[in-house]
């Protein structure tokens, strides 16, 4: 890609791998990319005995809100689903592979996890299920 060990700033950004392996980081550097005529300069990250390049998702995510802002909007309500009601159709010979019991919440949670919960029914997200049920 052109670039030198002399062409990099010491990075302090601590990176990890999605099997929790911290990865060694030799440096940073802007890259400028193009694909088509869209040309796009993003700070790329060097590290040690990588095999494969890996992309971020900090460089993408801004975009994405940006051309999608309806789906990562947090501050309005959540809207309703648009179209036919959504329909699950089992298999005849479908049957539930595993139950559990419900786990117990560490009681330093418990207050958090209540408001949560509250909350998300008043916005009809979840609704509380009183009985045990086969799934």
């Amino acid at each position: 890609m052109g670039v030198s060990r002399a062409d990099l700033t010491p990075s302090t950004a601590v990176l990890w791998a999605a099997d929790s392996r911290r990865l060694d980081c030799v440096g940073t550097c802007a890259l400028t990319l193009q694909l088509g005529d869209v040309i796009q300069t993003v700070q790329v990250s060097v590290l040690r005995a990588l095999h494969s390049p890996l992309l971020s998702w900090h460089d993408y995510f801004d975009k994405l809100k940006a051309e999608f802002p309806r789906v990562f909007d947090t501050e309005s309500t959540l809207r309703k689903m648009t179209g036919e009601p959504m329909k699950i159709e089992l298999t005849d010979d479908a049957v539930p592979h595993a139950v559990t019991t419900a786990r117990n919440i560490p009681f330093c949670w418990r207050e958090d996890v209540r408001l949560q919960l509250d909350e998300l029914m008043e916005k009809d997200i979840i609704e509380p299920v009183e009985h045990p049920t086969d799934w």
